[in-house]
């Protein structure tokens, strides 16, 4: 994170991805991402970012320069011009690179004992805190999360907000899909902060390989209890 002052006023970058909304993190994928120009998308490619920044030509650096004040300024809540007006390359040029170094997917640590998030008072759980039953039976068809989940993979972000109103739920809250519910609940989670949202597709990640595993397991599992419950009742029937 870096502060810079601008017309008499004190801005700073982002310090983490705590500060990030989902819903403001898919804003820029869907309205600053794309307007990328070539000539910097060529060097996040490149083995030498430095080098190849080097030999950018003038018109190129300039359509580089004209992309960090849209990116700063959609971090920091400013209009465009104001960067672009008011601001010296070399802030300019500082403040997009904090954002990026700041602001990197690539160098998240997910936490190992992530267990959920809270919106408001309401904590929501993922599923490994209950998992036994007809959750798992959910994961694969309830809300076409194997369609969904593939479209995480390819990187899709805004299918994860599918996923996760299936999978991420109050504890005790029966999953009943609605249509109106499930872009309640879609909404409700462009709140979440992305440090949240980053740990969620961490665990689904996880999930995806050992899903079956898993299905296996407590589908011996339901049918072992099914067993013993029957058990009972063969010793006390025998001899009738």
């Amino acid at each position: 994170m870096i502060t810079f002052e601008l017309n008499g006023d004190n801005f700073s970058t982002p310090k983490n991805w705590e500060e990030i909304k989902f819903g403001k993190f898919l804003k820029y994928l869907s309205e600053v991402a794309p307007l990328m120009p070539k000539a910097l998308t060529e060097i996040y490619e490149g083995e030498n970012m430095l080098k190849a920044w080097q030999q950018l030509t003038k018109k190129d650096k300039a359509k580089c320069f004209d992309f960090f004040a849209l990116v700063v300024g959609f971090w920091c809540n400013l209009p465009k011009d104001t960067i672009t007006e008011s601001m010296d390359i070399e802030q300019l040029e500082a403040a997009y690179w904090a954002i990026e170094l700041d602001l990197s997917i690539y160098d998240f640590k997910p936490s190992e004992d992530f267990t959920g998030f809270l919106i408001g008072n309401t904590e929501y759980l993922l599923p490994k805190q209950h998992m036994i039953g007809s959750t798992v039976i959910e994961f694969t068809e309830a809300a076409n999360f194997e369609l969904n989940f593939e479209g995480v993979e390819n990187g899709n972000w805004v299918a994860m907000l599918d996923v996760m109103a299936v999978i991420c739920r109050p504890k005790g809250e029966v999953y009943n899909y609605t249509e109106a519910n499930h872009i309640a609940r879609k909404n409700t989670f462009k709140n979440v902060t992305m440090d949240n949202i980053l740990n969620v597709s961490f665990f689904l990640l996880k999930l995806n390989s050992i899903l079956k595993d898993n299905l296996l397991i407590y589908s011996l599992q339901r049918y072992k209890d099914k067993q013993n419950e029957r058990q009972p009742l063969v010793k006390n029937t025998v001899g009738i």
